[in-house]
């Protein structure tokens, strides 16, 4: 009842405009302030019976769908996988071969420096 008054008074005050989302927030801050007291939260949190505290307000079989969530995790160990040699040689680049690294650089670029045509 409060916001249709507030609007009201608006639309009186502005003659010919309309309310827009723009203007709502103003109207509603206005209502919103005198709504907005101590005892009306009372009221609410006791008509949804949360206050006083109410254990049973909520009855078992609302709380079923959450069971799914319930599940206890799985605790899997994972073991360290053998590493292949070529793995252990890239970690390390002194253990890799000169001549089969330096070969694939020159073979790859004198392709490139030659291309061929189509």
């Amino acid at each position: 009842m409060e916001k249709a008054i507030e609007v009201s008074t608006w639309l009186k005050s502005h003659p010919g405009r309309v309310v827009t989302h723009f203007q709502i927030g103003a109207i509603l801050n206005k209502t919103y302030g005198k709504a907005a007291t101590v005892q009306t939260s009372v009221n609410v949190f006791q008509n949804t019976g949360l206050w006083p505290v109410d254990r049973n307000v909520f009855p078992d079989y609302l709380f079923e769908p959450a069971e799914t969530t319930n599940i206890p995790m799985q605790q899997d160990r994972i073991e360290p996988e053998e590493v292949s040699t070529a793995a252990k040689n890239l970690a390390d680049p002194s253990q890799v071969a000169e001549s089969s690294s330096t070969s694939l650089i020159i073979a790859s670029t004198s392709a490139a420096d030659n291309p061929r045509p189509f």
